[in-house]
């Protein structure tokens, strides 16, 4: 459903939702990726603002440090031993990229992901990190992160089809087969839809 902006939900801060996601929805089709990565956006966004409010270097690399550790142990590694090497001065500027310019954390596709249990103990140690946002009108709190989207054409009739022998049969029609199925031919000659998904995630 598209609503115009201004009736998008705002929270008490005044930070605008663009996109509205069904959790129903995500699970339904089998994507709860994009769930995680919404509530690791939702808690880096967090512990940025929590690291605005320190002046205290120790308690930067404290809240910092123990983060990563748990969300991602191989990015904090490789972060803690940089880290290690620098002087003060540059120690300050780290930290003020992170607040400037936000945090990336790496989830590789399908596996290692942060599993559930690492999402419990990060709830349980970081509270302040995972307080769910008010929004106006609206009685239940929700998370809010970073997400983008591309907007695909979804039109039935602009859909690709394809095969491994040829785009069409004798007939010059991209018909469908049990021929293969039968194993009377050694290739399938059923075309393959592409663009069945009305949107993409990145």
């Amino acid at each position: 459903m598209i609503v115009p902006d201004d009736e998008m939900p705002v929270t008490e801060d005044g930070l605008k939702v663009e996109a509205l996601l069904n959790p129903l929805g995500v699970l339904n089709r089998l994507n709860v990726a994009q769930i995680i990565e919404q509530h690791i956006n939702f808690m880096c966004y967090n512990l940025v603002n929590e690291l605005k409010k320190m002046d205290d270097l120790f308690d930067m690399e404290d809240l910092f440090f123990a983060f990563m550790k748990i969300i991602n142990p191989k990015q904090y590694d490789f972060l803690d031993m940089e880290y290690m090497v620098m002087n003060r001065s540059q120690k300050y500027d780290f930290f003020d990229d992170v607040i400037e310019n936000g945090m990336y954390i790496h989830q590789t596709p399908f596996v290692d992901n942060t599993s559930l249990e690492e999402f419990a103990e990060i709830f349980k140690m970081f509270p302040q990190l995972v307080k769910k946002y008010k929004f106006k009108n609206i009685e239940k709190k929700m998370v809010l992160g970073d997400m983008y989207f591309i907007r695909l054409k979804h039109d039935a009739s602009n859909k690709t089809s394809i095969r491994s022998t040829g785009l069409n049969n004798i007939k010059d029609l991209p018909s469908k087969s049990t021929l293969k199925k039968q194993k009377k031919i050694l290739v399938s000659q059923t075309p393959i839809r592409l663009g069945r998904l009305a949107f993409c995630r990145v």
